[in-house]
């Protein structure tokens, strides 16, 4: 990861949080999520307030949970923190069935849809799929390695083969090195 302050200036929170519609006055605030791989907290931060029923925050490397923590209000009762790898470790069973998994800057691993399907397994029915990650058809200022990045007919094919209902993107202008998607599960 970079320097936090340079990290927090290659996307704009709020508009992504918008973009995938968890700020509207419909949207039910008692919802539980998933963010996989908290980092500097700089989404969790955001989210704590969207998803006020409960967030569990999956993150291999200690100190960016103790970061992350910083970032939350003492008192905070609804954002639980994981120390684990969540690709080969067991989650809390605490976990299991969350409406959305926040999967922002995690789809470049070897096999992503391997972790989409884990992830898909501990979705209540009907869960999202929540995307951002860096674009891949052209050149940005961090992320990982052109040829790993997904593409969006990645998303697709991975959408198909775990029968989602639909995949929607999002359009995202404030945060032009990222592609954002929702796919909605069974």
């Amino acid at each position: 990861m970079p320097e936090e302050a340079f990290w927090e200036t290659l996307f704009d929170v709020d508009e992504i949080v918008d973009a995938f519609g968890w700020t509207g006055t419909d949207e039910p605030r008692d919802r539980h999520a998933i963010e996989f791989g908290c980092g500097y907290g700089s989404f969790t931060a955001a989210l704590k307030d969207v998803f006020r029923g409960r967030l569990d925050c999956f993150e291999l490397e200690p100190e960016m949970i103790c970061r992350t923590k910083a970032r939350i209000p003492e008192g905070c009762s609804t954002v639980h923190f994981h120390a684990l790898d969540f690709l080969a470790e067991p989650w809390p069973s605490e976990s299991r069935g969350a409406e959305v998994a926040i999967l922002f800057h995690m789809l470049h691993l070897d096999d992503p849809l391997s972790l989409l399907r884990r992830v898909s397994e501990h979705l209540a029915p009907g869960g999202t799929l929540a995307v951002l990650h860096w674009r891949s058809d052209r050149e940005t200022p961090r992320g990982p390695a052109m040829n790993t990045r997904p593409t969006l007919a990645d998303l697709e094919h991975w959408a198909d083969e775990l029968n989602a209902r639909s995949l929607t993107t999002l359009n995202l202008t404030r945060s032009p090195h990222h592609f954002a998607a929702s796919i909605e599960l069974p």
